[in-house]
């Protein structure tokens, strides 16, 4: 079984090219030497090793002649597809374009999820790997009630009239007052040894009566809150922080039992009413109302019944600027807001004149110039949201795996290191990446759709045909290597070129048509799930 060739057609090849390739894919795979030698597998883990521009090697030659890279002449061939607009899935209208270009031809490869054998017996998802407890319990303990999750959380936004606003607000103020004694006896280093020795101690306090005429379920959680905060930052050796009237996002937290469908408090709030965006069910969880600069949201957990999808396919993502996001999955690239950051430009140099002009303005006009500088940011975040919201749906409904560079803006943008220009630093920040990340990891985990994290160290820089390292590219469109002469896309090029190294060091197959070549990697997969 060992002296079987891992990769192996399992039908009739198409010609002696594809048997040639096959023969040095087998051939690599049993030359334990070279694979020590080429892959370095303590410096360079595709898992979050370091940066290193040598990940180009034989393997990842093969590869290359094995996947699909359009050139000048396959732009003008009347095979290639070029869409602009909406991709597939991504049918809903939005502000950000969408393009596409495919080449569909008989023989044209895709990247599929086929993992070998032994794989599938051992691989554990990174969120199911937790912690086995040696004590042993019933298989069927009695009287137990198995206790629901939400996976999914309905931000709905909610318009109450004025004298239900004032009440609110003061709800808030009363869960804020708390919290803030909370953490002032805490410091006082008064002898608390729970959260609720804590709720008895600061609601036992001497309080305003407006904040004794405040339902107890919100100063409670809000108390709670407090102990949380100050168990966590001691455990890093840091100091719990008072929270101000000034925060421009501020909650309150209630018990299920407190909102019955309609409003909270039904008994308090008799007579008054408030307008929602869409219809507010009543849920089996906890609900907040949330204070986001000056407009109130009701979130709703609720459990989301997701029918898992027969996904076998496997896309690359090379996040950027100019570019919001570009991905290779084989046998296309989509481009994902290309250009798209001179509509966010404009309104952050609109921003930008009118913040100036208001540290000149009289105060009434200052004012109002703040007010419209507010509802600009609001613009912007909702712009960028929107289209990290879309992408996101679009991705985890069509592909099972995602290979996302960890694309560090933090680090990027620091002025003593960096590289970048004051403009494309800020629109970095603008993008938001990094919560596209959390969004998309989290819509990921509640579809069944893994994203694993990648290094993209100089996929940009190195020619995905012939491998050689540009090191004079700068900040070009065109990547025209010196080596081979071959031109592309220099994003299209990042994009295919952490594919081609994420196969490399993976376990995943390329399929032609219905018949699949299987490469697989088991060391990998295991080595990210230890």
């Amino acid at each position: 079984m060992e002296d079987a060739p891992l990769l192996s057609m399992l039908a009739s090849l198409p010609d002696h090219f594809m048997l040639t390739l096959i023969d040095k894919l087998n051939d690599y795979q049993r030359s334990r030497a070279a694979l020590k030698s080429l892959r370095k597998w303590e410096e360079d883990l595709i898992c979050g090793g370091k940066d290193s521009s040598l990940f180009w090697d034989e393997f990842c030659e093969v590869i290359s002649e094995l996947l699909w890279l359009p050139t000048k002449t396959d732009l003008q061939d009347s095979d290639l597809t070029l869409s602009s607009g909406y991709v597939n899935s991504l049918t809903a209208k939005s502000w950000f374009s969408t393009k596409s270009a495919s080449l569909h031809t008989p023989n044209s490869f895709k990247i599929s999820l086929q993992f070998s054998t032994a794989f599938q017996a051992d691989f554990t998802p990174l969120e199911d790997l937790k912690t086995k407890s040696n004590k042993s319990y019933k298989s069927k303990p009695r009287h137990k009630k198995e206790k629901k999750s939400p996976n999914k959380t309905l931000k709905i936004r909610v318009y109450p009239e004025l004298e239900l606003h004032q009440l609110w607000k003061s709800w808030l103020s009363a869960s804020r007052h708390c919290y803030n004694k909370a953490i002032a006896a805490l410091k006082a280093g008064e002898k608390l040894t729970s959260a609720y020795s804590l709720r008895d101690y600061v609601l036992g306090l001497d309080l305003p009566e407006w904040v004794k005429s405040a339902p107890s379920h919100p100063k409670e959680n809000a108390i709670f809150d407090a102990w949380d905060a100050w168990k966590q930052a001691r455990a890093v050796k840091g100091e719990a922080s008072f929270r101000s009237c000034r925060q421009p996002s501020q909650s309150i937290k209630f018990h299920k039992v407190n909102f019955n469908g309609e409003t909270w408090f039904p008994s308090l709030v008799k007579g008054l009413s408030f307008k929602s965006t869409e219809p507010i069910e009543k849920t089996e969880f906890a609900t907040q109302l949330v204070r986001d600069r000056k407009r109130w949201f009701a979130c709703i957990p609720v459990t989301e019944e997701v029918e898992p999808k027969e996904l076998d396919k496997v896309i690359a993502l090379d996040p950027g600027v100019r570019t919001f996001l570009t991905s290779y999955d084989g046998d296309s690239f989509q481009e994902f807001g290309k250009a798209d950051i001179g509509r966010i430009q404009r309104l952050c140099s609109h921003l930008d004149s009118l913040m100036g002009r208001a540290s000149k303005a009289s105060r009434t006009q200052k004012r109002r110039m703040y007010e419209a500088a507010h509802r600009l940011r609001i613009r912007i975040r909702n712009l960028v949201d929107e289209c990290h919201k879309q992408v996101t749906n679009y991705l985890t409904s069509q592909y099972k795996v995602i290979l996302l560079p960890t694309f560090e803006t933090s680090q990027m943008v620091v002025k003593s290191k960096r590289k970048l220009h004051t403009k494309t630093a800020r629109q970095m920040l603008t993008w938001g990446h990094y919560r596209f990340e959390c969004h998309l990891k989290q819509a990921a985990k509640k579809r069944g759709v893994v994203v694993i994290d990648v290094n993209e160290s100089y996929t940009s820089k190195t020619c995905t045909k012939c491998g050689h390292k540009h090191d004079l590219l700068g900040g070009s469109k065109i990547f025209k290597c010196p080596n081979c002469g071959h031109e592309h896309d220099r994003d299209w090029g990042g994009a295919r070129n952490i594919m081609i190294r994420a196969l490399r060091d993976g376990s995943f197959a390329l399929s032609i048509s219905s018949e699949s070549i299987a490469i697989a990697y088991d060391l990998f997969v295991q080595r990210c799930t230890a």
